[in-house]
């Protein structure tokens, strides 16, 4: 497997149903070359980034879509990438909208101030879940514009 096309025929494992990545962005990608789930031998979502890699590595599927950070914590493991789709933003931290304001602004504060490049924050983040090891920005509606034309498209709510 070389290329989206290569998948034909092919079992593809997938990250949850309930991900961008397990689901609209997975039919956007195919559609993009003229493939549908339907092309496929079979496909199966799992519960984590993790086991759609160990499925292909122990031969059960051919492929498999996951975050990029995944497939490369494998490379050296006999993971191949050999496609990716365009950037979209990374998991977003949420609260809800009635969240206390005074908490939220300090909370949101200590997040931004941590600086990765400064040897202090260096220890902090690399006990972290690979997710935010690199530290955060704040995000804006408009981040998530690209994702939402995708859930769009293809008629997803």
């Amino acid at each position: 497997i070389y290329s989206i096309k290569d998948l034909k025929g092919k079992k593809l494992a997938l990250p949850s149903a309930q991900s961008f990545s397990g689901n609209w962005l997975t039919l956007n990608e195919l559609n993009k070359f003229g493939l549908s789930f339907n092309d496929l031998s079979l496909v199966h979502h799992f519960a984590h980034h993790q086991t759609v890699v160990n499925q292909i590595l122990t031969g059960h599927f051919d492929a498999g879509i996951v975050k990029e950070r995944v497939a490369k914590e494998f490379i050296n493991q006999g993971v191949r990438i050999f496609a990716y789709s365009d950037s979209f933003p990374g998991s977003p931290i949420v609260v809800p909208k009635k969240f206390n304001p005074k908490v939220l602004k300090a909370f949101r504060g200590a997040l931004l101030k941590v600086d990765v490049n400064k040897p202090e924050y260096q220890n902090i983040v690399k006990t972290w879940d690979k997710e935010f090891s690199n530290g955060f920005v704040e995000a804006i509606d408009k981040d998530y514009d690209q994702m939402q034309a995708i859930i769009n498209k293809l008629g997803a709510k």
